[in-house]
């Protein structure tokens, strides 16, 4: 199913109330709240935006006996003449217009060009004008009335200039108009209807203001049922959109090229329905995490932006966050190349034991209102929980490839030995050797020799397969490790000193991979500590992640070393008077390989810190961070 723009931006962004309300029951709305005050309610919107007078369309309560029944009788007299007809719709319309045009924002009470008082109250629904109520008809009997008096309580209201407040007879100011509008014999008939008032039509000050009261009350309510039913509209459309978004995500993604493709084009999407500037999305690649689209396009590996994780630890899960609220926000927004504003999204996912997907969402813009924000996480949600688990698809598929590769190796490794052993086998059978020939004995070695050969290749090979990996607490591996390690850093003059959470810290690992890892960190802290000093193992959870901090004062690592020591085989090399600090230069790499293979990262900070008064050697205070993700 396509991404249909146009039908959720006519539900999010109806043009008249229409578009919330069924057209029969606005109708019986105004029928009902017209027979309860005896007066005509209409309500008036614009077919299409921009709204202007020939285009505002009109909903009339019509009552058993047609449109007009709630009318005044000066009104349904007047207005069965066509061209007076047009110009009271003409002149409602206008009233309209000054809404929509902003010269009036409040509810109104005012006069019509025929001097009766008329009533209206703007239906907006989250800012938005939806449609304008009028109501009205209204002739006050009383004469000699001060009507900057008597309407004290609605002078905010009241449009001043559509009469004149120092005439006290309402039905004079008609007459008036009568007498220059009007031509015979309507007018003898319109001028007797009001001073007749057979019909007990005409009313008191008390009455006008009383159903103005009401008008008010009636336009409040209508506003209230508009919004409840916009926030549902609103909701089905999001929640159908959302949906086809899914299912966009769906097809074509056999390959990792083109699922991000698939991805680029729904960003593209949110651009155009939430009004959002640009949307960056990163996934999680070991201690990285990797720019694949930026602003609606696939990003080439080679220009794409990196982010370290550690950055990234203190972004909330699952929780659309302004950047700048982020306790990294400076970091975030140098790394992620934002100088202003813009939003953050982390989806973690962590479906498979051996596995933690990460994707990370960046959007640009201001995303105004709280209806906004809310469907921009929704789809950062659907989005990236399906960037997670495609990611995780195809890193099991990759496993399985790989495991039966290893397998069809193992499988030949031990194939070509055996046959070649059982050749020898048959050859002796056939020589008729037995057990006291001394060929025959030497034949049997070579045999053993090569089933030997054979075990160590597929031993070698089956190495390279993932171990199982079980939920243990980090803490306690942690704890026991500064426990095995202390007489070495008591050989070394320096103590082991451990901060740890009160509390389990579950992580799904493989115990003795993560445990080498981490033993090596901490041989190497204390080997290139200074005597006398403590060497630091800490450690805390933030958000989805346990972080776990080593810390030590002594011989650190020059800035020009820090990204080389992560290969094999390399070293720091400062020039140090102790010489029992030995080291190949290995353990840093397979401790970078197996925290990563866990779906963590590990980070190394080295800076010159405060001279040593007792020798002139560097002095760093060196930290590294491990990160992995909970269970």
């Amino acid at each position: 199913m396509p991404i249909d723009l146009q039908q959720y931006w006519s539900a999010v962004q109806p043009v008249n109330l229409l578009g919330l309300i069924g057209e029969d029951a606005l109708l019986h709305l105004l029928n009902g709240f017209s027979y309860a005050i005896g007066a005509g309610v209409s309500v008036l919107f614009p077919k299409s935006l921009p709204a202007t007078v020939d285009n505002i369309e009109r909903g009339d309560a019509r009552g058993h006996l047609g449109e007009r029944q709630f009318f005044h009788p000066f009104c349904r007299a007047y207005r069965n003449e066509s061209k007076y007809d047009a110009l009271c719709k003409r002149f409602d319309a206008g009233c309209a217009i000054k809404y929509y045009g902003n010269e009036l924002v409040h509810p109104a009470l005012y006069r019509c060009y025929m001097q009766l008082w008329e009533m209206t109250y703007p239906l907006r629904v989250g800012g938005r004008l939806l449609g304008v109520l009028l109501g009205g008809q209204i002739v006050v009997k009383d004469a000699n009335v001060s009507w900057g008096e008597c309407l004290k309580a609605e002078h905010v209201t009241v449009r001043w200039d559509t009469f004149d407040p120092r005439s006290g007879n309402q039905i004079a100011d008609i007459c008036s108009v009568l007498e220059q509008e009007v031509q015979q014999p309507l007018k003898s008939e319109l001028e007797g209807i009001l001073r007749e008032d057979q019909d007990g039509k005409n009313t008191d000050v008390p009455t006008l203001r009383d159903r103005w009261d009401r008008f008010c009350r009636f336009g409040r309510m209508m506003e209230s049922l508009l919004t409840q039913l916009y926030a549902r509209t609103v909701s089905g459309a999001q929640d159908r959109i959302l949906s086809q978004i899914g299912d966009a995500l769906l097809p074509g993604t056999a390959r990792q090229d083109a699922w991000w493709w698939a991805v680029a084009g729904v960003t593209r999407a949110l651009d155009a329905v939430a009004d959002v500037n640009q949307v960056d999305i990163y996934s999680r690649a070991g201690p990285r995490y990797v720019q694949q689209v930026c602003a609606g396009e696939l990003v080439e590996l080679s220009a794409a932006r990196r982010v370290p994780v550690k950055i990234c630890v203190s972004i909330p899960t699952e929780e659309l966050t302004p950047i700048q609220d982020l306790s990294c926000a400076s970091e975030a927004r140098e790394a992620f190349g934002i100088p202003e504003g813009g939003y953050i999204y982390k989806c973690d996912y962590k479906g498979l034991e051996s596995r933690s997907i990460s994707t990370i969402l960046l959007l640009r813009g201001n995303l105004g209102s709280e209806e906004i924000r809310k469907f921009v996480a929704d789809f950062c949600h659907v989005v990236g929980l399906r960037a997670d688990m495609r990611e995780l698809l195809f890193q099991i598929d990759a496993d399985r490839r790989s495991f039966a590769d290893q397998a069809r190796r193992a499988a030949h490794a031990s194939r070509t030995p055996l046959q070649i052993a059982l050749s020898d086998i048959e050859l002796a059978e056939l020589r008729g050797a037995s057990g006291d020939d001394p060929d025959y004995a030497a034949l049997m070695e070579r045999v053993k020799d090569r089933i030997s050969d054979s075990e160590s290749e597929i031993s070698e090979i089956l190495a390279r397969v993932p171990r199982p990996r079980r939920i243990l607490d980090i803490r306690e591996i942690a704890k026991r490790l500064a426990e095995e390690m202390k007489p070495l850093a008591e050989h070394q003059k320096c103590k082991i000193a451990v901060d740890l959470p009160t509390f389990e810290v579950l992580c799904r690992v493989s115990e003795p991979e993560i445990r080498i890892a981490l033993r090596h960190l901490l041989d190497n802290a204390i080997k290139y500590s200074f005597r006398d000093h403590t060497v630091w193992v800490r450690m805390s959870v933030v958000h989805a992640s346990a972080v776990i901090v080593f810390d030590n004062f002594g011989v650190g690592i020059p800035e020009k070393k820090l990204r080389a020591i992560r290969e094999i085989g390399e070293r720091g090399e400062v020039v140090d008077r102790r010489r029992e600090r030995r080291g190949f230069g290995v353990g840093l790499s397979i401790a970078i390989h197996d925290v990563e293979a866990h779906g963590g990262s590990l980070d190394i900070e080295s800076y010159r810190a405060d001279p040593d008064p007792r020798g002139p050697s560097l002095r760093f205070a060196t930290r590294v961070t491990v990160t992995l993700p909970l269970a």
